[in-house]
């Protein structure tokens, strides 16, 4: 007989060391939930004038609220310091509505973060 086991899973770190097995593990997650919510990572499903919640039809807000969800899906998975310099950041604050454009912006901000310790570790040798 067999039993499942799930794996414990490390949110994304603040120094973005674990970013190719969180994103590995984020984008499985997001199979699961179906090829729809995978789509969201991969281009916009925003409706072009979502200000107006009023004004979008049933399925543009089931776009928004989808989108809303994979948004929370990649904070809930990060560091809580991580998550905090999200917010801070101007740039990033600005992206976070739409999943795609934070995803990549995540990964660049990532990558920089990254970039920054390596330069550190450099100077302290």
């Amino acid at each position: 007989m067999s039993t499942t086991c799930e794996v414990p899973f490390e949110p994304l770190s603040l120094d973005g060391s674990n970013y190719s097995s969180w994103s590995a593990h984020v984008l499985n997650v997001l199979r699961t939930m179906g090829p729809f919510f995978e789509q969201i990572v991969e281009e916009s499903i925003l409706p072009n004038d979502f200000d107006n919640l009023f004004k979008l039809s049933n399925e543009e807000m089931k776009c928004l609220i989808n989108n809303r969800h994979v948004v929370n899906l990649l904070f809930k998975n990060m560091d809580r310091e991580l998550s905090d310099l999200i917010h801070e950041d101007d740039k990033l604050k600005e992206t976070r509505f739409d999943a795609i454009i934070f995803g990549s912006s995540l990964k660049l901000f990532v990558k920089k973060m990254m970039t920054m310790k390596i330069k550190k570790k450099k100077r302290s040798h």
